[in-house]
């Protein structure tokens, strides 16, 4: 048996739906009965599979303060149970947007939505539209992280900013009554990048592609940098697509992602914060399948030849155990076709197994390209970034010149910025020269930056490219 609100959920919502989600296995229910406050409320009955749902609405709003909740249930042959828990109705919400530039917020995760839109529409699943309450949700606990100087998932009541443990919580607290799901991205939040930054992570990308989630809620931060997304849902998990990513056909893979996510998929193997090739992931998501089990998993080249991979699978995990990701070894070479293949089997809560055989191919990105430019300030200098499509390629050096004079540049075997010969950097039009030994072809772009403080910008303009 369920209940929503949970026993001591807080929510800002004056008038929260009361649930209680129950089982009968097959025995008819005789008695069934609420008491809000002491008081007896009509309950309606919704049927659905194997569960049962009893649900009050308030017809007016309900005071802040604390609630209680008695829950009586009698299924015919059996004696009564009964149940008590209790909620808390907030006097009002904590500031979210104060001293915030709420247009700027708003043009943001319109941008990331978009984003994060265009990856499902490319897998064939639909878009998640933007809720508010569940902005609201991911824009308390970014304000929250801020506060705290804390990175993660949880919050504690003790400290400034809280509004729930655990997403779930929080989205309640902001009058979201579905099931919900978090990401956070601790990157500079531009263009979109923290989602690019999900999607590339394996276990995060999971929350991204979930083909039930129906709406999310994006938000940001800078004190620490992230990017939070909120995934919500107010329909059960029925969608039993296999997800492979990336996907079938695909043309322009990364080749390249270094390693720095929590919890760390590569423990069992040793390895974090270093250069691997692409995460490739197989994920089934719906709830009836309590299991993915692996019996085989293999990848190659397009000339056949096997590539040496980490295989993450239900037989490390302890939690989720329906997905299995093949993380290359080394870089993925650009511009090739690489086959995935994967034989498993997906074990069923009612103790059946259904057979999973999948088999697919994807062609990595043969160039370098720009996903972003932009100006960071280090040590009070300034510099250019550049955030490739191509994953985390480890060998990236790219240098900005003006009149034929190298102005700024960033060598990757070395993952630092350098500024030549006192050079400062200044509006105005550039070129920017990145290569690396993993393509074949340099590549030069023609840069502008313009624009001051908060609204300095690069744009960029189509690529050259000339042999190395």
């Amino acid at each position: 048996m369920q209940t929503t609100p949970v026993n001591g959920a807080v929510t800002i919502e004056r008038r929260p739906t009361l649930q209680w989600l129950v089982f009968p296995n097959g025995n008819k229910i005789n008695k069934a009965r609420l008491l809000l406050d002491g008081k007896a409320v009509p309950l309606r009955q919704v049927a659905s599979n194997d569960a049962v749902a009893l649900i009050y609405q308030p017809a007016a709003d309900l005071i802040p303060g604390s609630h209680t909740l008695g829950y009586t249930l009698e299924f015919a042959g059996f004696e009564s149970i009964t149940l008590s828990s209790g909620f808390v109705i907030a006097d009002k919400g904590p500031d979210l947007y104060g001293g915030k530039n709420r247009l700027k917020l708003a043009d943001m995760e319109a941008e990331a939505l978009l984003v994060l839109n265009n990856y499902r529409q490319a897998l064939g699943l639909s878009a998640l539209l933007k809720n508010e309450r569940l902005s609201m949700s991911a824009q308390a606990h970014a304000n929250y992280q801020g506060l705290n100087q804390i990175q993660g998932h949880y919050e504690r009541p003790d400290t400034p900013g809280f509004t729930g443990n655990r997403p779930q919580d929080r989205a309640y607290f902001f009058g979201y009554e579905g099931y919900v799901g978090e990401g956070i991205n601790f990157s500079r939040p531009i263009a979109g990048t923290g989602i690019d930054g999900l999607m590339d992570a394996p276990y995060h990308r999971l929350g991204h592609i979930n083909p039930n989630f129906r709406e999310a809620g994006i938000a940001f931060g800078w004190q620490p940098e992230q990017t939070i997304i909120n995934y919500g849902t107010t329909e059960k998990f029925l969608d039993d697509r296999t997800m492979l990513y990336p996907y079938p056909g695909q043309l322009d893979a990364k080749i390249a992602w270094f390693v720095a996510e929590e919890p760390k998929p590569l423990a069992r193997y040793g390895q974090d914060k270093v250069t691997v090739g692409y995460p490739i992931s197989l994920s089934v998501h719906e709830d009836k399948t309590v299991e993915l089990k692996t019996r085989s998993a293999t990848l190659t080249d397009d000339s056949g030849r096997s590539v040496p991979f980490y295989l993450v699978d239900s037989s490390q995990e302890k939690d989720n155990k329906k997905h299995v990701f093949i993380i290359p070894v080394q870089p993925l070479a650009a511009g090739k076709t690489y086959t995935a293949a994967v034989s498993g089997v997906r074990l069923q809560k009612d103790g059946t197994s259904i057979p999973l055989n999948r088999t697919w191919s994807f062609t990595t990105r043969a160039e370098l390209a720009i996903r972003h430019i932009g100006v960071i300030t280090l040590r009070n200098n300034d510099y250019i970034e550049v955030i490739t499509k191509n994953g985390d390629v480890p060998d990236l050096n790219y240098t900005l010149s003006r009149d034929g004079k190298k102005v700024c540049g960033y060598v990757g075997q070395e993952k630092k910025y350098y500024l030549y010969d006192g050079e400062k950097l200044e509006n105005g039009e550039y070129s920017l020269e990145m290569a690396s030994s993993s393509f074949l072809h340099k590549v030069n772009y023609k840069v502008t930056i313009s624009g001051f403080g908060e609204e300095r910008k690069c744009t960029w303009g189509q690529a050259l490219h000339y042999s190395n």
